[in-house]
């Protein structure tokens, strides 16, 4: 399945689309990436699969600089991950390498 950039949680700024590329460049299904703004808020949120753990996150040094992981924990779906932004949107992409 080709991944649809009308998505509704399709990346929207140039540190969204970098971290996109960056994790299909890595093989993960371009379908279970998504972000995720609150009602109100330009502040995004970068969800993987059902809020699942992004595999070998731990591994990927370059993500580490832009999201950490966040875990909570749901009374009908049990543990939950997303991965919340470190950094502003207009960083400067130009020094950002894998």
């Amino acid at each position: 399945m080709n991944y649809n950039m009308e998505k509704l949680h399709a990346p929207k700024t140039a540190i969204e689309q970098f971290i996109f590329n960056g994790l299909v460049e890595l093989g993960l299904d371009a379908n279970s990436i998504e972000f995720k703004r609150s009602l109100g808020s330009e502040k995004s949120i970068l969800r993987f699969g059902y809020w699942s753990q992004i595999p070998n996150f731990d591994n990927i040094t370059w993500l580490h600089d832009h999201v950490y992981e966040a875990t909570f924990y749901d009374d009908d779906c049990g543990w939950l991950t997303m991965y919340e932004f470190k950094t502003p949107d207009t960083k400067d992409l130009h020094s950002i390498v894998f």
